[in-house]
């Protein structure tokens, strides 16, 4: 019932994997805008919009090259993933999207930003992290590719959590 999947949503990512997945499965898929980004570039990362039975846009889905997706819900901040980890090396949103190397890569703190970049640029290398406590060691795993670029650019939020894993991010490369 509608309660239970609130109370769900409400214990995000500490809900049983079973349950999240069996609320993801009660939603039907699309594309739709959101925030900016057009439908093409939620396209171009394989993001979807999960519509529940009333046609409300509730769940945007980011996928990660690892296996696991980022779902957000769309009425408030929170977030909970679904899928399992099924590829090493691939920790950042959008590192499957664009080659290695090239003259720059942007990193940000969050997939929507990702999204937000590559609307507001135009499609040249731009990743996420999952979080800011999570920057440093996904950084680390994807090291090789982000360190195959000439320049990097840290975008992360200005808050103290964004400005303390931008200081740690930067400190994995040479400058």
């Amino acid at each position: 019932g509608e309660h239970k999947d609130n109370v769900l949503l409400d214990q995000g990512d500490r809900a049983p994997r079973e349950e999240r997945q069996k609320y993801i499965d009660t939603l039907t898929w699309q594309s739709i805008p959101y925030r900016g980004v057009s439908k093409r570039v939620y396209e171009l990362f394989g993001c979807r919009t999960g519509v529940d039975a009333q046609s409300n846009p509730v769940v945007l889905q980011f996928p990660y090259p690892n296996g696991r997706t980022l779902n957000k819900r769309l009425d408030e901040k929170k977030f909970f993933w679904t899928g399992e980890k099924t590829r090493e090396g691939f920790p950042l949103f959008g590192m499957d999207k664009f080659p290695r190397g090239g003259k720059a890569v942007t990193i940000t703190e969050g997939a929507l930003d990702t999204c937000s970049v590559v609307e507001a640029m135009g499609e040249y290398a731009t990743v996420s992290v999952s979080s800011a406590s999570a920057a440093r060691s996904e950084c680390t795993e994807a090291r090789d590719y982000l360190n195959s670029f000439d320049k990097i650019v840290i975008c992360f939020d200005m808050d103290e959590p964004g400005q303390k894993a931008a200081k740690e991010v930067a400190r994995l490369f040479d400058f």
